[in-house]
């Protein structure tokens, strides 16, 4: 079932439900620890004369290292960083290049994976993520030719299975100081579609109806409405389709029905529409994973009702990273908690020992009451998906826009996996329906562990 969403003339939200996933499911900046790591296929042996064993530390994926070190012959910079599938794992691991810095991992964890721990006497470390190789190749491969992102987050444990940003680009191209490095790293930053931007944690775009769940929690949590089965007073306004009139909050969210947002904006003021959505997540400047997320933001101050019947619909002033639409839905498939996201399991010192996360787990935040999430969560359907169309601004792409999918999956032991896809300059949701489906039906072999 399809509904267009308008609030103004320049701006539309499509919005789409569909049976995304069976009922049991599996999990838009930036080698090992013990001996020199195995050589990729792209590595180059050592010479006749060695440079020291393990120069860099490697980060690994599902027990295997998806990272080395190459010697270069040169006692300034002994190694250069190789990589492992570099593409498909640029936005998990960031970059190490001489000539041009670090970021991502590469950065955050520059004292276990840089040659600075040998300098200090002690052998460079790994850097374990989270990352579920099937669920981040069925992204990749989904995104292949598109321009966005997605993200795979368990629920329970706030764990990242998925970390995909497209287009991307291999990091190895850039990782020594020859001409040929700097060309590479030259073509990537000239390129217009920012393969070095990694989209799924550093790019907040328009949310559209993904973000309608947020202002249905407020009306429930706040008393407007004592259930998502109570009819509003939410009259019609142009455009609207004619179930909306007084809809139910589930009607609302099924058929992204903007006058009932716009109405329980209204109703429940700025202020409250702005505290519910930074319970959510919305407006933290300090989010890290442990790499830092751009702020997902939702205005505050007084606005226009025209304004906020926009910022209601996730419209306007409102920003989301798909991280952060991940969080949305995993808060409902939670049952109101929230768990801190993180991209890393644990980090190992060259001398074998754990050395505390930089991200710890922590203890689950309450954002909804149990009811309330559970609620919601049944209001989006049997499939428990959200997919919405953002228009994007008159003259600009002429008639494409950002598509969103938000979903919920379940690994082979039953653990919950929340999914986001952003893909953008797209006319439709297909793009981002097709990724997500791809991520479920990878997520199906897999365990939450």
């Amino acid at each position: 079932m399809i509904a267009m969403l308008s609030v103004t003339r320049r701006t539309a939200v499509l919005t789409t439900l569909l049976v995304l996933l069976p009922a049991v499911l599996t999990g838009c900046t930036n080698g090992g620890s013990d001996g020199q790591p195995p050589p990729t296929p792209e590595a180059k042996q050592p010479s006749a004369k060695p440079a020291p064993a393990q120069g860099l530390g490697d980060i690994i994926v599902a027990g295997r290292a998806i990272t080395g070190a190459e010697p270069t012959g040169h006692p300034k910079v002994p190694y250069r960083r190789t990589y492992t599938d570099g593409e498909l794992y640029a936005a998990v691991t960031g970059y190490r290049s001489a000539a041009f810095g670090t970021s991502g991992l590469e950065a955050v964890h520059e004292d276990v994976l840089g040659p600075a721990a040998r300098h200090r006497g002690r052998p460079p470390g790994t850097v374990v993520t989270s990352i579920d190789p099937a669920t981040q190749r069925a992204a990749a491969e989904g995104l292949r030719g598109e321009t966005g992102a997605a993200v795979a987050l368990d629920v329970l444990s706030g764990r990242i299975r998925a970390l995909v940003s497209a287009p991307s680009v291999d990091p190895a191209t850039f990782g020594g100081s020859t001409p040929k490095d700097a060309e590479a790293w030259k073509k990537a930053q000239a390129d217009d579609d920012k393969p070095l931007l990694n989209r799924a944690l550093r790019e907040a775009v328009t949310p559209g109806g993904v973000f309608q769940p947020v202002v249905a929690a407020a009306a429930v949590e706040h008393g407007l409405y004592a259930s998502v089965d109570a009819p509003t007073r939410s009259p019609l306004a142009a455009g609207d389709p004619a179930p909306c009139e007084n809809a139910t909050l589930r009607t609302a969210l099924r058929l992204s029905c903007a006058n009932v947002f716009a109405r329980v904006a209204a109703d429940l003021g700025a202020d409250t529409l702005a505290a519910t959505a930074e319970t959510f997540g919305f407006n933290d400047d300090a989010l890290a994973v442990p790499v830092r997320a751009a702020q997902s933001t939702f205005p505050r101050g007084d606005r226009s009702q025209k304004q906020l019947a926009a910022v209601a619909n996730g419209l306007g002033d409102v920003t989301a990273t798909p991280l952060q639409a991940a969080r949305i839905m995993a808060v409902l498939a939670a049952g109101g908690k929230q768990l801190h996201p993180s991209l890393v399991d644990h980090v190992t010192g060259g001398d074998g020992a754990s050395r505390a996360p930089t991200v710890p787990p922590g203890t689950p935040r309450r954002v909804l009451r149990q009811d309330t999430a559970e609620q919601l969560r049944s209001a989006l359907g049997p499939s428990e998906t959200r997919s919405t169309w953002v228009a994007a601004p008159q003259g600009a792409h002429g008639g494409t826009g950002t598509a969103w999918t938000v979903s919920l999956a379940r690994t082979a032991d039953g653990r919950p996996v929340a999914i986001a896809v952003c893909v953008t300059g797209v006319d439709g949701t297909a793009p981002a329906m097709r990724v997500a489906e791809l991520m479920g039906e990878a997520a199906r072999g897999t365990t939450g562990s």
